[in-house]
């Protein structure tokens, strides 16, 4: 069903919500964050209203009403599955023995109250919830002392899946940079012929002069894992210079891209597919659909990824390792 111009709207204002109650969080003065206790907190109390949405505080203590029910590293992995992170905790608390997790929370249910999203239908709630989560899970990651990162690629996976679970290893900083190499190396990879350009994900187009992430012929291709609304504009101004445009986003906010195109009147002019399906397709192909041969040209697309990368000066920390192998730890980036 197609989104309205209201939905939209209460989108950004769940979005605003969110930000106000996530400034408000204690952060840690090493870094700036918001400590690791209020962002399992804020994930936890999400999943909840995602299964029951209650807005009352007491409905989610636990028996003695020092804690938020549920909390711990099953809820945490089942979170982190959900959203196709394949990272585990290389501890066992969650959450749990943060004594600021019932105020946390508090505040949290108090900021979603006056949008009133408990009259929405309930797959409509969740998926906006579910935005909001990932945005938060985004700023978990960012603690990468927390984590053991080591996704595997098997044959059972299939390519899409693969790629999804890369982009999955990057955080709000990384994983703009992780996504535009991995485009980057697959436009290589499938035109070996045409040089592609590489800038670092930390250069800003309009500095540079630059259109767009890649082009190619009379195509202009735009990457991002947020397509805000800045990005709409952009896609108009290369259409009137001529060009035709690919506007590259993650499978998850296919829809809500599709719906701003339409609002920007851009829907019948620009092409939106999802980061996955862009790259999968492609390598597909040119494993000819063999496990054999498809694996020769995964270990083509990380070796040109890699090589790409090390124009970044946190490369190391999104690399990929030992061919099929993948290792990223969070780091600075766009």
């Amino acid at each position: 069903m197609e989104q309205r111009p209201d939905d939209i709207i209460l989108e950004e204002k769940i979005r605003a919500a969110y930000e106000h109650w996530y400034e408000s969080l204690e952060k840690d003065s090493s870094n700036g964050l918001p400590n690791w206790g209020p962002l399992c907190t804020g994930l936890i109390m999400l999943e909840r209203l995602i299964k029951d949405y209650d807005l009352d505080i007491e409905h989610h203590k636990t028996s003695n009403g020092s804690q938020i029910r549920g909390q711990g590293l099953s809820l945490a992995h089942k979170i982190f599955a959900k959203f196709g992170i394949s990272m585990k905790l290389n501890s066992g608390e969650f959450g749990r023995t943060n004594r600021s997790s019932v105020p946390t929370a508090e505040k949290l249910l108090n900021a979603l109250k006056p949008l009133h999203l408990e009259s929405l239908p309930v797959d409509e709630r969740n998926r906006m919830l579910s935005q909001v989560q990932k945005r938060l899970l985004d700023a978990l990651l960012m603690y990468s002392d927390h984590f053991q990162v080591n996704t595997q690629y098997n044959p059972a996976m299939s390519t899409e899946k693969f790629v999804k679970s890369v982009l999955a290893q990057g955080n709000a900083k990384t994983s703009g940079a992780i996504a535009q190499h991995l485009v980057g190396a697959k436009l290589e990879l499938r035109f070996p012929h045409i040089k592609i350009s590489n800038y670092s994900a930390s250069t800003a187009d309009a500095p540079t002069e630059r259109s767009g992430d890649f082009i190619i012929g009379d195509t202009i291709f735009h990457v991002t894992m947020n397509p805000g609304d800045l990005i709409f504009p952009k896609c108009l101004n290369n259409l009137r210079a001529g060009y035709r445009v690919y506007l590259l986003v993650p499978e998850e906010h296919i829809r809500l891209t599709i719906r701003k195109a339409k609002l920007y009147g851009l829907a019948d002019d620009i092409v939106v597919k999802s980061i996955e399906s862009f790259i999968g397709q492609n390598i597909d192909e040119l494993g000819q659909f063999s496990t054999e041969l498809l694996q020769q040209e995964l270990m083509k697309l990380i070796e040109i990824y890699n090589r790409r990368i090390q124009i970044e000066r946190y490369a190391p920390e999104i690399s990929i390792e030992n061919g099929i192998s993948v290792e990223l730890e969070p780091g600075e980036g766009r």
